[in-house]
């Protein structure tokens, strides 16, 4: 019995419970009220049961095929065998892109520094970028690499 009719019914014996003078009403029309009250409900929850066991077996066979579709994929060969390759290359990725970012990072604050100091320092204050210069140059991949791109011009080799 669908929801509504089962509260229209309640309704319907709520009315005639307060319609009636209760101090006249004799015992046998509030225990038949009672009874029809429990009827309903009965009715009305023997049904939500069937739709719910319904349900319940729905969703069991949903999980059981499922379940065989999953072991038809072999999730053990995925778990030993395809994640571990997986991971190790993202973590090689991850090796990679950190040490192109580190020597990327370097190079450019080896640029940096080498145009921050003046043409001819006369101080050591005045030369401490040329020192961070060799510093991240030598990070960035050592003088080699750097030599051409990134030596100032108006210093003179020593």
């Amino acid at each position: 019995m669908p929801a509504a009719e089962v509260a229209a019914r309640v309704r319907e014996s709520l009315k005639s419970v307060k319609a009636a003078d209760l101090k006249d009403a004799q015992l046998f029309e509030v225990l038949r009220l009672a009874q029809q009250l429990t009827d309903t409900m009965q009715m009305f929850f023997g049904s939500l049961d069937q739709s719910i066991h319904d349900e319940f077996t729905s969703i069991a066979a949903y999980i059981a095929q499922t379940r065989n579709e999953i072991a038809q994929l072999r999730p053990n060969d995925i778990r030993e065998q395809r994640i571990p390759i997986a991971g190790a290359e993202l973590e090689a990725v991850v090796s990679d892109t950190e040490r192109a970012t580190e020597a990327i990072m370097n190079e450019r604050l080896f640029e940096y520094f080498s145009r921050a100091a003046p043409p001819k320092p006369k101080t050591v204050d005045e030369m401490a970028p040329l020192y961070y210069a060799v510093a991240h140059g030598c990070r960035a991949g050592g003088p080699g690499e750097l030599q051409d791109s990134g030596r100032r011009r108006d210093v003179p080799d020593y």
